[in-house]
């Protein structure tokens, strides 16, 4: 948690672009929205791949099933649209880029393909106003 308090972006209060870019997945050199693309694993390639990700208007990155966001402190039209929401319900989770809505439709799949026995969990965890709810 104290890498993400002290990183640069993190201050910054507007996005790129008023609405969220969620038709293309982002896979270029320092600049993927799945961690476990990077070339190189470490504290200083993480946040760099997070704040580049940050300017281009894209608050959600993925590693691996997880989804880590970053607060943009602010509201971003469109990120949450029944539009939107539809696309996440009808494609593969790893055809578009990471989303809150892609985590949802996997464990609600999940749960109907295991029949009654199958359980899921959805851990949500962060700073006291970072947006959560």
């Amino acid at each position: 948690r104290h890498w993400l308090r002290c990183s640069p972006f993190r201050a910054s209060r507007s996005l790129c672009s008023a609405e969220p870019q969620m038709d293309a997945r982002l896979l270029t050199a320092g600049c993927v929205d799945d961690l476990v693309l990077l070339e190189e694993v470490g504290e200083a390639a993480v946040v760099a791949n997070l704040e580049a990700l940050f300017k281009k208007g894209r608050i959600y990155t993925g590693l691996g099933p997880v989804v880590i966001s970053v607060n943009p402190f602010k509201s971003v039209d469109g990120l949450y649209s029944v539009g939107l929401r539809n696309k996440y319900q009808t494609r593969h989770r790893h055809e578009l880029p990471p989303h809150v809505f892609a985590v949802a439709d996997t464990a609600l799949k999940a749960s109907h393909a295991g029949g009654a026995c199958s359980r899921q969990c959805i851990l949500v965890s962060g700073e006291s106003g970072a947006g959560k709810t």
